[in-house]
């Protein structure tokens, strides 16, 4: 298995779990019996050496109750535009969370501004 601990898109991510969680005075544990893993498994999300599964993503989203959009917010500000296109799941979360209102094509330019900026 690929290490994933220098992962900028991982730690990122991971990061922003740990900023939504304890914002919203959740206990790792509790958090993890929300969405139904054991809490080592959701500390390596948030240390960034497991990345965070869509289905995942989701589920800590509506435990937050928060727009699943939350979890990526200033990941294309922050992490370099090839970084995010070699991690194809972040990107079909991103489409999967977008979907009903951008394209595909919408996500990947708006990407490619914010790295501009």
């Amino acid at each position: 298995m690929k290490d994933q601990t220098s992962n900028p898109v991982n730690i990122y991510i991971g990061k922003r779990v740990y900023k939504l969680r304890t914002e919203h005075g959740l206990t790792l544990d509790a958090l993890a019996r929300t969405i139904n893993v054991i809490p080592a498994h959701l500390q390596a999300i948030e240390t960034g050496t497991r990345r965070l599964p869509q289905s995942q993503m989701f589920k800590i989203a509506e435990a937050l109750n928060i727009a699943h959009e939350t979890v990526f917010a200033g990941l294309f500000q922050t992490i370099p535009l090839p970084a995010l296109i070699d991690h194809t799941h972040y990107m079909q979360a991103l489409y999967a969370t977008f979907k009903r209102r951008w394209k595909l094509e919408d996500i990947i330019s708006t990407a490619q501004t914010c790295m501009l900026k």
